[in-house]
């Protein structure tokens, strides 16, 4: 799918160590770790997701995983 789009790039967070760069190399696709942690990226991109700026593909487990970070946020918001 990256290729599709000509991404050769892409940015996530620290979660697996090396696995997801890994897994990302044998694509030919470079994984760079975020220096953000993945609450933060998360609250940078939801403005981006709910203004139409960003259209994800339909996909359950995506709408579910962003889901549950929504949910974790909420919760330690409550808790601040």
């Amino acid at each position: 799918m990256l290729s599709r789009y000509r991404i050769s790039k892409v940015v996530g967070d620290r979660f697996g160590g090396q696995f997801p760069a890994e897994q990302f190399a044998k694509r030919g696709v470079r994984y760079e770790a975020s220096s953000k942690a993945k609450s933060d990226i998360y609250v940078d991109f939801l403005p981006k997701l709910n203004s139409g700026t960003v259209v994800l593909p339909r996909n359950d487990i995506l709408v579910a995983a962003i889901g549950d970070e929504e949910l974790r946020r909420r919760r330690n918001e409550t808790y601040l």
